[in-house]
């Protein structure tokens, strides 16, 4: 047991939970929501520190689930759970075997595409998150996203920095963040009648 936990510390607490399963992407499109559906798409991110620093900050903001691939992707793994405080059994990870084809499904479904790119022209606060399903894809530190998926995008958008770049968590928090701050204003301005 303790060979396949890896650098996970339990701190003298262990508890017997079943494992967290992932879920297909039309399970994901049949869920009913009020409202627009907002979802992070993870392009070859396989730090667990960030995934599930991704997932506690995603779950916390009510996004509705995270995408990631088969390949070249973090599993779910201890210190992946460990770091998400719990928030992964509050949110639903879809796993896929092409995230192309699996946007190009979210597309049909009326999602609209954001991507993350240093080289974009419009700031992450510039554009309105309360009107639309949107799926926030997010790549990897190293090598960013694939062009694949840059070329699937509906919007391209940048965080500015004094520094070179955020971190990838903290580049998807200062997003999420925005997003539900913007849905927040408009709900405000907008209450619903009873």
């Amino acid at each position: 047991f303790k060979e396949n936990m890896g650098e996970a510390n339990f701190q003298g607490v262990i508890a017997s939970v079943a494992s967290v399963e992932y879920i297909e992407l039309e399970e994901f499109l049949n869920i009913k929501k009020e409202g627009f559906k907002k979802i992070i798409i993870l392009d070859s991110v396989s730090d667990p520190h960030n995934f599930g620093s991704i997932i506690r900050t995603a779950a916390a903001a009510g996004f509705d689930g995270i995408m990631v691939s088969n390949h070249r992707s973090c599993p779910i793994t201890p210190v992946v759970e460990k770091i998400s405080s719990g928030a992964i059994n509050h949110i639903p990870i879809i796993k896929t075997t092409s995230l192309s084809a699996s946007i190009d499904e979210l597309k049909r479904s009326d999602f609209w595409v954001i991507v993350t790119q240093m080289q974009a022209k419009d700031n992450y606060f510039e554009i309105d998150y309360t009107d639309m399903n949107f799926a926030l894809v997010m790549g990897s530190e190293g090598s960013g996203i694939s062009k694949t998926i840059l070329n699937k995008a509906d919007f391209n958008i940048k965080i500015e920095s004094d520094f070179e770049s955020l971190n990838v968590s903290n580049a998807a928090a200062v997003i999420i963040y925005e997003a539900k701050r913007q849905i927040q204003i408009k709900n405000s301005l907008n209450p619903k009648t009873k």
